[in-house]
């Protein structure tokens, strides 16, 4: 099974940060063949805001740049986990980026998931959703925020049991591995 993952960490986050490789190898543990893509190396524009990838080009961003080849992994895996810093309970602002230029995922169209208007799925095949939020210090508002933000997102996806995980940035690889390995169960993921 392929899993995403987004790497949303700066370049100087990432040569201090080990989570993303701890986070491949439990992924391999787990039977999952992991795949990172280092938003920071990537050419990805701001979102416009058209919708040209509903009704100009359906499923399609009429952006020509590496966030059409974001979406395309996105769609072509089993599992997708958002590695991210938690920034005022959010997602960093690389990973923030991509997921607005994933929009062409979902449809124009809305149906009802669990009582609320989403809109519909485009592909009859929906990634598995999950992330790894990245704490500055321990501050119990922001991870509620961020485990909100996170769940919401996965119910735009009709992701039922996301994956979700928080460390503080400063946490070792068994801290680290023991939340994935809670989330991951948690979640119902192989």
């Amino acid at each position: 099974m392929k899993l995403l993952i987004l790497d949303g960490l700066t370049a100087e986050q990432a040569t201090t940060m080990r989570h993303g490789v701890w986070l491949d190898a439990l992924a391999r543990a787990r039977g999952w063949t992991p795949a990172t893509l280092s938003l920071r190396t990537l050419t990805i524009a701001p979102c416009t805001g058209c919708f040209g990838c509903w009704l100009r080009t359906p499923g399609i961003c009429v952006t020509d740049d590496d966030g059409r080849a974001v979406l395309r992994q996105l769609v072509q895996s089993d599992g997708v986990i958002l590695l991210t810093p938690v920034t005022f309970g959010g997602y960093s602002a690389l990973l923030k980026r991509a997921l607005d230029r994933i929009i062409p995922m979902i449809s124009p169209f809305f149906s009802t998931v669990n009582g609320e208007t989403h809109h519909r799925l485009r592909y009859a095949r929906q990634p598995r959703f999950g992330a790894l939020g990245l704490l500055g210090d321990d501050d119990a508002e922001e991870a509620q925020t961020f485990r909100t933000l996170a769940a919401r997102n996965a119910l735009n996806w009709h992701e039922p049991r996301p994956a979700v995980a928080l460390v503080r940035a400063d946490a070792d690889e068994t801290a680290t591995r023991a939340a994935l390995q809670a989330a991951f169960n948690t979640a119902g993921w192989p």
